[in-house]
Parts: structure tokens; C-alpha cells; sequence
């Protein structure tokens, strides 16, 4: 039960601020990049090979973009849940060491 550990909660709540943000910024890039793909598709219809490869080349950066998207929201929403638990485990040490103290 002797079990220390610290936390910085300030650059931890940073932390996790800023990987959501960057989550959200995933976003709104890989929106800008389908719309310039797709103006690239579009500017490339005069050739089908060309027009065909900047397709491929959206659809599998549009497929990327969201599941990196993804992880980051994952990542923010687990740093979340262990602030979460480590306040959990703070406010059980604290009642342990009142308990302890009024005995």
C-alpha cells in the first residue's frame, strides 16, 4: 500500500487539450485536402489515367485522415478517463489517511 506516485495535472490536462486539438485539426485538413483533390480530379478530366490516379491517391488519403483522426480522439479520451482515475485514487487516499488519522 506504500505506493507513491505524481502527477503533473497541469501538463497532463495540457496534454490531452492538445492532442484533441490536433484531433479536430486532423479534420479540418483532411477536409481541405479532399476538396483540393478533388480539384485536381477535376482539373485532370481530360485524362482518364491521370484523373483515375489523383482518385486513387484521395480515396486512400480520405480513408487515412479520419482513422488517425480517430486515434487521436481516443488517445484524449483515455487521458481524460486517467486524470479521472487519478483523482479517484487521490480522494481514496485522502478519506484513508482521515480515517487513519481520527484512529
Amino acid at each position: 500500500m506504500g505506493e507513491q506516485y505524481r502527477v503533473d495535472r497541469g501538463a497532463t490536462e495540457r496534454t490531452v487539450a492538445d492532442v484533441h486539438g490536433a484531433a479536430e485539426d486532423v479534420a479540418e485538413r483532411a477536409g481541405a485536402l479532399a476538396e483540393a483533390l478533388d480539384a485536381v480530379t477535376s482539373a485532370a478530366s481530360g485524362s482518364d489515367v491521370i484523373a483515375s490516379a489523383v482518385s486513387s491517391f484521395a480515396a486512400a488519403r480520405s480513408a487515412t485522415a479520419p482513422r488517425i483522426g480517430a486515434h487521436l480522439a481516443a488517445v484524449s479520451a483515455v487521458g481524460r478517463v486517467a486524470l479521472a482515475a487519478v483523482d479517484e485514487a487521490d480522494a481514496d487516499m485522502a478519506v484513508r489517511a482521515e480515517r487513519g488519522a481520527v484512529r
